[in-house]
Formats: structure tokens, sequence, C-alpha cells
């Protein structure tokens, strides 16, 4: 998961993919502790700091119905959770995130 090609294509560049995943507002603004903004997501800036199983550099978003999505391109993989529960919460995207995690073996 580079972010360089898909499928043979190239879409965005390696940069424009760092410039989208990397912190932009430092300590101003955090979903968590250990999380910052990149352009459009949610970032993970210090896995074990978030207190939640993920690496550094993990991105992420959750929508208004309970939508949930997050890549970590160290371990090279993307999980999509999609709801239509209109009471919004954090608790489907954390137990998505903490079910993935366990299920990784080497």
């Amino acid at each position: 998961m580079s972010g360089e090609t898909f499928k043979g294509k190239q879409y965005l560049s390696r940069k424009t993919v760092d410039l989208m995943t990397s912190n932009h507002t430092g300590d101003l603004y955090q979903i968590s502790p250990g999380t910052g903004w990149g352009l459009g997501f949610a970032v993970v800036t210090d896995g074990p700091a978030s207190k939640t199983l993920a690496s550094k550099g993990v991105f992420y978003w959750a929508g208004a119905n309970n939508t949930h999505f997050f890549i970590d391109p160290k371990e090279q993989l993307i999980a999509l959770f999609m709801t239509q529960e209109s009471n919004f919460t954090w608790d489907y995207h954390n137990s998505l995130r903490q079910m993935v995690y366990q299920s990784l073996a080497d």
C-alpha cells in the first residue's frame, strides 16, 4: 500500500499521500491523545499514547451514521465498517480496530 499505484495505474503521487496522511495540526486539535489531523483524515501520531491498537501512521475517519474505516500502511491493511445507525458512537470504530488487530498473525 504505497499509495502510488492501484492495479498498475498511478492516481496520487507518493508525496501527495504523505501530505494527506501526515499530522498538520500538531497538538492543536486531537480526537484523543496520540492523534492529529492530516488533509481529510485523523492520523495516529503515537500508537501507545492513543490507547488503542494502532500503528503510528494509521489514518481513519468516521461518518455520521456510523460508517468507519481505517488504513494501516505498516500492516498493509484496510478495514471498513458500514451501518445506518443514527446515534453516532466511536464504540464501533474502536471495536472494529480491536478485532482486526487481534486477528493478525505473523
